[in-house]
């Protein structure tokens, strides 16, 4: 006799639950397309005959001119980028967003994320130099 008021009560949830979903789009209705992007040019950052790290241009599979400079140690950690209208940002460990540290040109840029007080000298080097950053099979 306790089983069936039991066994009713187990059911309720299952005879009363409702689902509903709901479709958001936070972009504002932009449809998002994924980039390839790859390394094809890289240069050496040198300050007073020293060695301070690498910028590595990266560019967007295409014709489409969407490119960056990655701004690198001599480890090859990432440490900020230069973007394609010349503002140079740090990206800060735990930090949700870049610094903005000026805008100029790449070198000035390289410079100022690498901790060299702005200009330094950028001298091509070969991809295979720069671990992890290896030309397209394609190219």
């Amino acid at each position: 006799m306790r089983a069936l008021p039991l066994a009713l009560l187990a059911a309720l949830p299952l005879a009363g639950s409702c689902l509903t979903t709901q479709e958001v789009n936070l972009f504002g209705g932009q449809k998002l397309e994924a980039v390839h992007i790859v390394p094809t040019q890289a240069w050496r950052a040198v300050v007073g005959g020293d060695e301070i790290g690498y910028v590595v241009l990266m560019e967007a599979l295409g014709d489409d001119g969407r490119h960056y400079f990655s701004v690198r140690n001599v480890w090859n950690q990432e440490l900020g980028m230069v973007d394609s209208l010349g503002r140079s940002w740090r990206f800060a460990a735990h930090a949700e967003e870049a610094e903005w540290l000026g805008s100029g040109a790449v070198s000035d840029g390289a410079g100022l994320v690498l901790g060299a007080a702005g200009h330094c000298r950028l001298e091509e080097v070969p991809l295979e130099r720069i671990s992890g950053s290896r030309p397209p099979a394609d190219r």
